[in-house]
């Protein structure tokens, strides 16, 4: 389809010796590995930093999770939505009794946008130094920093009033 086109997809078990001998060859060659399991879950699986530097010393591993692998939040799953309102994106949208949930899921396709662009940087910054890296990514920091205009307004004393679909800037906060 659309969005998968060009696709192969393998399912590999990654709690049996087969499946991690079947995901370590592959990473042995891999440039970058994406993942979106969790903190911790790849170390309980056998397969944390330290063996996925030995297997590739230059691989770039960019872990995206819904709060990172540090803070209070960490160990929780999320969805979109979830990232979306502790982020700050529904903070302006639909009205203050509801809000409307975005479509397409911005949380998601932000994140997969900076985990790329993360993966490129660190690819050429591997250019440089011969070493790959670990790339820790948050989606609800991602959309927190795509708040720009809502932080820029609050700086100010100033709020972005919800109008249904519509956003305008109002007068001071509380006024």
């Amino acid at each position: 389809g659309v969005m998968n086109g060009g696709k192969r997809v393998i399912t590999i078990n990654l709690k049996t010796l087969e499946g991690k001998g079947a995901i370590l060859g592959l990473l042995a060659a891999a440039d970058v590995l994406i993942e979106s399991y969790r903190p911790g879950v790849l170390d309980r699986l056998g397969l944390g930093r330290t063996v996925l530097e030995s297997t590739n010393p230059r691989l770039v591993h960019c872990s995206i999770s819904s709060f990172g692998k540090n803070g209070p939040l960490a160990e929780m799953g999320a969805h979109d939505v979830n990232c979306m309102a502790l982020g700050g994106g529904l903070s302006v949208s639909g009205t203050t009794a509801r809000p409307i949930m975005t479509s397409p899921p911005v949380a998601d396709y932000a994140s997969a946008l900076q985990a790329s662009l993360s993966a490129v940087a660190a690819l050429l910054a591997r250019q440089r130094s011969g070493n790959g890296c670990y790339i820790d990514l948050s989606m609800t920091d991602t959309v927190l920093a795509w708040q720009s205009c809502i932080i820029t307004a609050a700086m100010r004393d100033r709020v972005i009033a919800r109008r249904g679909r519509y956003r305008e800037f109002e007068g001071r906060a509380g006024h």
